[in-house]
């Protein structure tokens, strides 16, 4: 046991969030993904995502086989790769500490090439965000978790998206898996984290919508707040990001 609070405590300093939200993101990943063993360790391998060192331990424990798996069910393909929604809500504040008043509407991800079976191709991540009622502020991830600059455009800001928390409890690794799960198959080219407006009032939450590539639904929405999962047309990309190439303004 102390093995494993001593990961979860790493995982907090690592920017992942509290131990207690991580326990319970373990939980969900845990139930609903059989691949990952949690029982009859052999070598652990536990990633130091501070200083990028890794630490091998011979344990017996029995609460936990590798912390790799782990970070790496968390993270993606990658376990160094730092989460989406971490590195949105790092954007998220230090756009405000520049543009007070600004509030986050949608966040954009998509694949630089062709669709995706994962997460990982969606490198080209875009933040959109109202600043008062006649300018938008655009922000894009230049490479992974690097932020180009705020660019402010005298735009009307996305009328049919309401404010995203400066923490989106869940990452796009876990909506994915809950698509998965949920027995949607087909590949995706984009995916947005928005909380829509323009729906009946029971289905104003966050969600990750995901722009399905095949022969099934168009949209499948994953939800924040409790991982339900739902084909509809009714949630839908949103249109903020398709034209942020505007002259920007100060």
């Amino acid at each position: 046991m102390q093995l494993v609070q001593c990961f979860l405590l790493g995982l907090a300093a690592a920017g992942l969030g509290t131990t207690a939200s991580i326990r319970a993101r373990l939980s969900n990943l845990i139930n609903i993904n059989p691949s990952i063993n949690i029982v009859n360790p052999a070598n652990v391998t536990i990633l130091d995502t501070l200083n990028g060192s890794t630490v091998s331990n011979a344990s017996s424990a029995p609460d936990i086989s590798t912390a790799l798996d782990i970070a790496t069910a968390l993270n993606g393909s990658n376990p160094t790769r730092a989460p989406l929604n971490v590195l949105i809500s790092q954007a998220y504040l230090s756009t405000i500490q520049l543009y007070h008043g600004a509030i986050l509407l949608e966040a954009h991800a998509t694949a630089r090439s062709r669709p995706a079976l994962t997460p990982a191709p969606l490198t080209d991540v875009r933040l959109i965000f109202s600043y008062g009622p006649s300018r938008t502020i655009y922000r894009e991830m230049q490479q992974w978790g690097v932020w180009g600059p705020p660019r402010v455009l005298q735009k009307i800001p996305p009328q049919d998206d309401g404010a995203l928390p400066f923490e989106i409890e869940m990452d796009i690794v876990e909506a994915n898996i809950l698509l998965r799960q949920a027995g949607f198959t087909d590949k995706y080219d984009a995916v947005d984290v928005r909380s829509p407006t323009d729906v009946p009032q029971q289905l104003r939450q966050v969600y990750y919508i995901f722009a399905m590539v095949g022969d099934g639904p168009s949209y499948v929405a994953v939800r924040v707040s409790d991982g339900w999962v739902n084909p509809s047309d009714t949630l839908s990309i949103g249109d903020g990001w398709l034209s942020g190439n505007a002259s920007s303004t100060s």
